[in-house]
């Protein structure tokens, strides 16, 4: 059973299924590039968790806990010493939703707009404002 079909190098390592889904995932590579230079690292510097939220299943809401590692940047001319690896293809940096929850309420904001887009949200078990959804429509 595919869950993250984007999420070619993660591993599952625990779901949890009470009023929500929880879903623990870490990397499953060795290594991560640095986003700045491009060179890649081993050496892990800490770890820390990444909550986000994704497509409700089954009527219940889905968290996503990711395991990320901070890794020391190789390359001694480099601006960053330290950097974070990255999932691109499940959410972006800094970002609390993954991408194709942000896609879905886009969709929801073009098609609706704000208002009737938060209600339609809300029947369909997600979690979102009208501000929300008109602010993820102004950033495309």
């Amino acid at each position: 059973m595919v869950i993250f079909p984007d999420l070619s190098d993660g591993m599952v390592e625990q779901v949890q299924v009470a009023d929500e889904i929880t879903v623990t995932l870490r990397s499953a590579s060795q290594t991560a590039a640095c986003p700045c230079c491009g060179m890649v690292a081993k050496r892990v510097q800490s770890r820390y968790i990444r909550h986000l939220h994704d497509l409700p299943s089954s009527e219940r809401a889905v968290h996503l806990l990711v395991e990320v590692r901070r890794f020391f940047c190789p390359k001694k001319t480099c601006q960053r010493k330290i950097f974070a690896e990255r999932f691109p293809f499940l959410a972006l940096p800094h970002a609390q939703r993954t991408i194709r929850l942000q896609q879905t309420l886009q969709m929801l904001g073009f098609a609706l707009g704000g208002q009737a887009g938060a209600r339609v949200s809300k029947q369909l078990h997600l979690k979102a404002s009208r501000d929300t959804i008109l602010r993820l429509v102004r950033q495309t």
